[in-house]
């Protein structure tokens, strides 16, 4: 596909700038999505030094010593947007290395009105021939010519609530750029530095990068969705919600994540491949942890990773909330998608919660799920009153969350969960995305049983990471994978355009 379009995204306001050709990360400050914050107080960055370096080894202790900070809990910024100045720090923010940088898509339309087209992205192709199931194509951006005998990992990133989806792609092919040109860029340690040995490194051509387009009704009537393609209501892809077309067609989003899962472990098809991690930050955030609660189990589950950054709200875990002091959600809050009660569960998942609740938590326990949060992130988010019920803001509701998983699990997180918090970052989706830990989640890190990861149809075997141990893929009696309806076309990995 050919793009005419020149109209820069002006309009939103976590847009980062729009310009010609690569620049030099040195250059590139994203100053547009620092938003919705207080002015930290002198000697702040000590505090946040301290609580990042906690979080490596008392993750719990680390959310209670983040909501504690003078200037998170309850505070918002007034009179217009406050822009926080990075400290610079070229270890831990390694955007300041001299790495090209490639710019935001240009596109037609806007957020309310709806995209007009799909923009092409350098170094990528946009996939149009996923057909999810006869008749309902489901288009995303890809690694451009990848070999498939190569990729040993692929990170797909959700997009904001804009369905920026060539925004987020861009971010990644950009941190994936500085992971493999900085050996010390990325690291799992306080200090930044690597546990990996340099001979475990991924290489750029190990990693498939894939950004599915969750467009919706007004995408459609304004252009950016083809014939036969699927789109959904408003914003309901986060939460798992069917589909308002092509036609009658009704595939819940996670149905979809499902068929992309499927085909990616496909072993006819990715041969090589160890690990799948599931990306998304603010909104594409939300639907990586709801879609992580109530995901289908497969054989290959522990292989797949979630990196959860600054979401504005969760799917809460139990019908106990931190802050129940807003009455009019008083006989609602717990209901989908910010709990797992009432009738709203989507039907992708609705018998499983209904039949046993308790089985679906302890799933999403054993799931390797990353939460990561900006320690100047008091932006308020998600405006509903459900989420008022979980904190004031964004990082409060993230250390109520992490804290709410460990009071379920002995009061510390499931040994596969993890939480990092970084300093002096607010709603910042690149800083997020770019940061050394986020790095190592994101290309590095390989989860307990994934280099032997199966295809679904693999039946119990046990697997085994990099580090060594096995542990004991899901039991069959709990596997079950999303049925597609026959004569489906899993076309994804087959062919570039």
């Amino acid at each position: 596909m050919k793009s005419s379009v020149v109209l820069a995204l002006g309009v939103l306001a976590s847009a980062a700038p729009t310009v010609a050709g690569p620049i030099s990360h040195a250059a590139y400050r994203p100053v547009n999505v620092h938003r919705r914050q207080s002015v930290a107080p002198d000697g702040s960055t000590a505090s946040q030094q301290a609580i990042y370096q906690q979080a490596f080894t008392d993750p719990v202790g680390a959310a209670k010593a983040a909501n504690a900070l003078p200037f998170i809990a309850g505070q918002y910024a007034t009179g217009g947007l406050y822009r926080y100045n990075l400290v610079e720090d070229n270890t831990q923010l390694p955007w300041n290395a001299n790495v090209p940088f490639i710019a935001e898509a240009a596109v037609n339309g806007s957020v309310d009105g709806g995209w007009q087209a799909l923009p092409n992205i350098e170094g990528m192709t946009l996939n149009r021939t996923f057909a999810v199931q006869p008749g309902a194509v489901m288009p995303f951006y890809q690694t451009q010519g990848y070999d498939a005998s190569k990729v040993k990992r692929a990170v797909m990133v959700m997009p904001g609530k804009p369905r920026d989806c060539w925004k987020y792609t861009s971010l990644v092919q950009n941190a994936l750029n500085v992971y493999t040109t900085n050996p010390q860029s990325a690291g799992n340690n306080p200090d930044g530095t690597s546990s990996t040995s340099a001979a475990d490194r991924t290489a750029k051509d190990e990693v498939l990068i894939l950004g599915p387009c969750w467009m919706n009704s007004d995408d459609a009537k304004a252009g950016a969705i083809q014939s036969g393609e699927l789109y959904w209501h408003g914003s309901e892809w986060q939460s798992g919600m069917a589909s308002r077309g092509p036609g009658s067609t009704a595939l819940s989003s996670y149905e979809v994540m499902d068929a992309f899962m499927d085909t990616l472990f496909d072993k006819t098809q990715f041969p090589a491949l160890e690990t799948v991690v599931m990306a998304g930050h603010s909104m594409g955030a939300q639907m990586v942890q709801r879609y992580a609660v109530v995901k289908q189990p497969a054989a290959y589950d522990a292989s797949v990773s979630y990196w959860v950054g600054n979401p504005g709200s969760y799917v809460w875990l139990t019908s106990t909330r931190p802050n129940q002091n807003n009455a009019s959600c008083a006989n609602d809050y717990d209901e989908w998608a910010y709990g797992l009660d009432g009738s709203g569960v989507p039907n992708y998942a609705r018998e499983r919660v209904r039949d046993d609740q308790n089985a679906v938590v302890q799933m999403f326990a054993a799931r390797n799920v990353h939460y990561n949060y900006g320690l100047l992130d008091n932006g308020q988010g998600d405006t509903a009153c459900e989420a008022s019920y979980q904190g004031a803001n964004h990082l409060e509701r993230g250390c109520h969350f992490v804290e709410s998983v460990a009071a379920l699990n002995g009061n510390a997180l499931p040994k596969t969960h993890t939480a990092n918090f970084m300093p002096n970052v607010s709603h910042e989706d690149y800083a997020m995305l770019s940061y050394n830990i986020s790095l190592y989640r994101l290309f590095e890190e390989v989860p307990e049983g994934a280099s032997n990861a199966t295809n679904s149809s693999a039946k119990g075997a046990a697997t085994k990471g990099r580090g060594g141990s096995s542990s004991a893929a899901a039991p069959q009696a709990l596997v079950n994978s999303v049925a597609l309806v026959a004569g489906a076309m899993f076309v994804f990995g087959l062919s570039l355009l």
